[in-house]
């Protein structure tokens, strides 16, 4: 049964990616190709940029409303806007630990900061990292509102890049949920109350951006109304 839902999550500082936003639909494809793959997931054939659309999986499982639009199918669920949710920007540091053979490999044509050290047989490379402190995430989407919150909770810890080194971390709500999934009487997964757009809609006159997850597939490609900055 689909409904009018709202999504939320609170997460840590999020490591700083040019990409404006954070799609919901693609985690929960991720989601259910993982429970429907089990632990053969990884071993399935990579997806690249130049993977043909034939070749992409797209179970119904994904509790999402597809919709259609010029021709072009997209999920019913709006892109959470990182920068509009950013409270601060800031820097970070860590160090890492490189062999000579992995330090002369890493360290080609790029001018970072070496720490040099006398010590054992490993160069200590010092990282910057640029996070953002966000005031939390929000999306709308149309769909199984138990599912989305099964899936969400299941396989979402963390949302984001260098979730490994724990950023994106989630901070549970009071009532210890990571996620909360709320319906709601309203439909914003395409525009919001002010009219504008909140994801990517195919359009006539927009620009070339991905419509649908995975989102760095060049066939997913269409010409979009982006949301306004």
């Amino acid at each position: 049964m689909s409904e009018n839902i709202r999504i939320s999550c609170r997460p840590h500082a999020l490591y700083y990616e040019r990409d404006r936003w954070i799609k919901l639909d693609s985690l929960l494809l991720k989601a259910v190709l993982q429970e429907q793959y089990g632990e053969a997931f990884q071993a399935l054939p990579p997806v690249s940029p130049t993977t043909p659309i034939e070749a992409l999986e797209y179970p119904d499982a994904v509790p999402l409303e597809r919709r259609e639009r010029l021709g072009v199918w997209y999920y019913a669920c709006s892109w959470a806007d990182v920068e509009a949710a950013t409270i601060r920007v800031f820097a970070t540091s860590y160090v890492r630990h490189f062999s000579e053979e992995l330090f002369r490999r890493y360290s080609l044509g790029r001018g970072r900061e070496i720490v040099h050290t006398s010590k054992g047989v490993d160069k200590l490379v010092c990282e910057r990292v640029r996070l953002r402190l966000v005031s939390g995430l929000v999306w709308y989407a149309v769909g199984d509102q138990a599912e989305i919150k099964r899936l969400l909770e299941t396989y979402y810890h963390s949302v984001g890049k260098k979730e490994s080194q724990g950023y994106g971390q989630l901070i549970p709500y009071p009532d210890g949920s990571l996620w909360k999934v709320e319906a709601v009487e309203y439909d914003y997964s395409e525009r919001g109350p002010d009219g504008h757009a909140t994801r990517g809609l195919p359009s006539e006159h927009g620009v070339r951006y991905p419509v649908r997850p995975p989102y760095y597939v060049r066939a997913n490609v269409a010409e979009l109304e982006l949301p306004p900055h």
